[in-house]
């Protein structure tokens, strides 16, 4: 290598060094830049946020501080003491029913449409609809309507619709439904539970998916009522005990209870209950009652039901009860069809005791007494019905009784044994009166108690005893 290239190379190691030591300290420096414009922006987002996050404090406190002036504004209008006074709640203006019971309202009147959700747990309330109208209505299939956990609390004049249970009362004495609407909800209308009781009086309940009153474990009082189109009308159950078309005073306050697609009435499970003045019509089934205790008092009119007029299996039933101190007549008719019960059915060891019975025109026999049950009649009319007047079936018994009893124009027998167990005593002019049946009046194979034929046919005459040999 000549000099002249050595000191070409030296000069150019020299300028690249030079260079290098000068872009260092750029770097550094734009580097250094970047990071303070990516912590301005940190801190502008961090700055962001806590404003942010101030403001919905801000409208949460401004939420609270709302709320909490609107239940002081109610209590100051029911008295600094609360627990008094009137407060109107307009649902279509933002009101709402829960802080109104919040305040301490005695009375809430209700305008517009609220929603569900409804809890009364707060003792001696009165909630009721607006003159222009009040409802509360559900959304939610799994919600019930309105709950009631208080003790004496009325709830009149509204419309209660969708939602699970319309209202329910649960534990609830005293609980008054006055002149409300109970329509369209998921399963029952108006449920009285574990251990409720009061009174469901000038109610509409219709076209529920479910039942229509329940009193479940309960006592409920049923009256001036109309109960149609839901599953059964007026179910008791479950050691329930209660009265339907009666006041507490025994004035008549029947209902109607029709068009519901299993019974009209049904009274199960241990339960207790009195029936009187009621018309019972055009029911899969009239009043049914299944291992219960029913007092059929009187003045119901049972007509239509193609299942049966009244069934009642494994069962006490008085018809026509004089115990209330109304009239002990009721009419049953049009009931049952020529494949099914007819007026009434009694099976599987009932004991029932008919007076004062019209048992008339039944599409199907009058009264069937089955399966070791047993029936006191008297004052009875069973007549021009499709089958037989009184048909017994499977070890049944009859015993009537005076004052006389009809059993005339019906399609059949007066009186129908299908076997040798059952039996009929007091087949006479003076405690039955028997006429016109097709059939005839009283079939052949009927005995009494004894198994002897109820008239004995005449045989020839005995031959003469032998005589001492002359």
């Amino acid at each position: 290598m000549t000099k002249h290239t050595m000191l070409l190379a030296a000069s150019v190691a020299f300028v690249a060094q030079t260079v290098g030591a000068q872009g260092l300290p750029n770097e550094i420096t734009a580097r250094q830049g970047a990071d303070e414009r990516l912590q301005r922006s940190i801190d502008a987002e961090a700055a962001t946020r806590a404003a942010a996050d101030a403001n919905l404090q801000s409208n949460i406190a401004g939420e609270v501080a709302s709320r909490t002036r609107a239940i002081d504004e109610l209590r100051a209008l029911i008295g600094s003491g609360g627990g008094g006074g009137t407060v109107n709640v307009d649902c279509g203006a933002g009101g709402s029913v829960a802080d109104a019971l919040a305040s301490g309202a005695a009375r809430i009147i209700v305008r517009g449409i609220c929603p569900a959700g409804v809890l009364i747990d707060r003792d001696n309330v009165v909630v009721e609809a607006d003159p222009a109208g009040g409802s509360i209505h559900g959304t939610d299939p799994n919600i019930n309507t309105v709950v009631v956990t208080g003790h004496r609390v009325t709830l009149e004049g509204l419309t209660v619709s969708g939602g699970r249970n319309g209202i329910t009362g649960v534990g609830a004495s005293n609980l008054t439904v006055r002149n409300v609407t109970v329509q369209a909800v998921g399963r029952a209308g108006i449920v009285y539970a574990a251990g409720s009781s009061g009174t469901v009086d000038g109610c509409t309940v219709q076209s529920n998916a479910g039942n229509g009153v329940v009193v479940d474990g309960s006592n409920a009082r049923i009256i001036n009522s109309s109960i149609t189109g839901n599953r059964i009308g007026v179910l008791m159950s479950n050691g329930s005990n209660g009265t339907i078309g009666l006041t507490d005073r025994g004035v008549p306050a029947g209902n109607t209870i029709q068009q519901n697609t299993v019974n009209g009435i049904f009274i199960s499970v241990g339960a207790s209950a009195t029936v009187a003045m009621n018309q019972v019509m055009q029911n899969a089934q009239g009043i049914g009652v299944f291992h219960a205790t029913a007092s059929i008092a009187g003045g119901n009119v049972i007509t239509g039901n193609p299942g049966g007029g009244i069934v009642a299996t494994s069962a006490k039933v008085v018809l026509g009860d004089p115990g209330p101190g109304v009239t002990t007549v009721n009419t049953i008719s049009q009931n049952g069809s020529p494949t099914q019960t007819g007026g009434v059915f009694a099976g599987v060891g009932t004991s029932m005791l008919v007076r004062d019975a019209q048992i008339n025109s039944n599409n199907g026999t009058g009264l069937i007494i089955s399966l070791r049950s047993q029936i006191q009649m008297s004052g009875t009319t069973i007549q021009s019905n499709a089958g037989d007047a009184v048909r017994l079936v499977l070890g049944a018994a009859l015993l009537p009784l005076g004052p006389v009893s009809t059993l005339s124009g019906n399609s059949g027998f007066g009186v129908q044994c299908t076997d040798a167990e059952s039996s009929v005593v007091n087949l006479v002019p003076t405690i039955v009166a028997l006429s016109g049946n097709s059939a005839g009046n009283i079939a052949s194979g009927c005995t009494q108690f004894d198994a002897n034929p109820l008239f004995p046919t005449p045989g020839p005459n005995p031959a003469p005893a032998p005589g001492p040999v002359q």
